[in-house]
């Protein structure tokens, strides 16, 4: 049983009333990753959504020839837009989560997900708000990958990189990957 006190990390469950607040921490259970742990991947089925209370997931997909791009991070006080998609829908991941720091995550069993989202309006309020912000997100990423200044991109990502001597110690492989997604 996780301990009651992670609800209130997250605005919209602080706000849960109390039965479903006592349903919440009774079926859930406060887990640990390390860093670099795969935490799902492509054709793997979610058992639980996880909110996350410390760290950061990097969330990519992988083509056929290698090539990585990130489709976005998700950092403490959030839950994974893809998890909750796929838990919404029934249907396997189609991309990879990876754990970039050590991680600590509050996960809700797929049972209590189905139950609360079916029973409780402030529950699926905060679910699809949530799904709602970062699907919303998304489309801003997309909007300035296909149609931004790519140039621009590029730059500020070198500016971020650089030492105070203007030395950029990036790999040809990492370039290529703020090339291909120009992420936050």
């Amino acid at each position: 049983m996780a301990d009651k006190v992670w609800i209130e990390r997250f605005h919209g469950l602080s706000s849960l009333p109390d039965a479903v607040k006592a349903q919440l921490v009774a079926e859930s259970a406060v887990m640990k990753v390390p860093a670099g742990t795969a935490v799902f991947g492509p054709g793997a089925v979610p058992d639980n959504l996880l909110f996350l209370l410390n760290g950061r997931v990097r969330v990519q997909q992988t083509s056929e020839s290698g090539r990585d791009i990130v489709l976005y991070r998700v950092e403490a006080g959030e839950s994974c837009v893809l998890t909750t998609a796929c838990m919404l829908a029934h249907e396997p991941y189609s991309a990879e989560g990876v754990t970039e720091t050590d991680v600590t995550a509050v996960a809700i069993p797929r049972g209590a997900f189905d139950r609360l989202m079916a029973s409780s309006q402030d529950f699926r309020d905060f679910v699809l708000t949530a799904y709602a912000r970062r699907i919303t997100d998304l489309f801003r990423v997309i909007d300035d990958v296909a149609f931004g200044r790519i140039d621009a991109g590029i730059g500020g990502a070198w500016i971020c990189k650089a030492d105070c001597d203007l030395h950029v110690g990036v790999s040809c492989l990492a370039a290529a990957r703020v090339v291909a997604c120009l992420t936050p």
